[in-house]
């Protein structure tokens, strides 16, 4: 997911952000210039459930996941996968 994130910001924003990426994979993103109403938006890109080779499904109210390999149901990682939406979001729409 880091790795899509970067990628996102070098070719849809551009220069028009500042990145930076600490020794623990923690993403700093600013753009535009600081002043007395700079927001800051924060989302979590880790998913804390363990990992599983899973495929998403989508009826018609619902989005669910399962494992691939025992057929149990399994977590989408939605909640940390929405707030990046987000912030990518923001990124591209808002100046600073």
């Amino acid at each position: 997911m880091l790795e899509f994130i970067l990628q996102f910001i070098v070719e849809k924003i551009g220069k028009k952000c500042e990145v930076i990426v600490d020794k623990h994979g923690n993403i700093l993103v600013t753009k535009g210039e600081v002043n007395d109403n700079f927001p800051c938006v924060v989302c979590h890109i880790d998913e804390v459930r363990k990992y599983c080779n899973k495929k998403v499904y989508c009826d018609d109210e619902y989005f669910y996941a399962k494992n691939i390999d025992n057929n149990q149901y399994a977590s989408i990682g939605a909640d940390d996968k929405n707030g990046i939406y987000i912030c990518l979001q923001m990124l591209l729409t808002k100046d600073n």
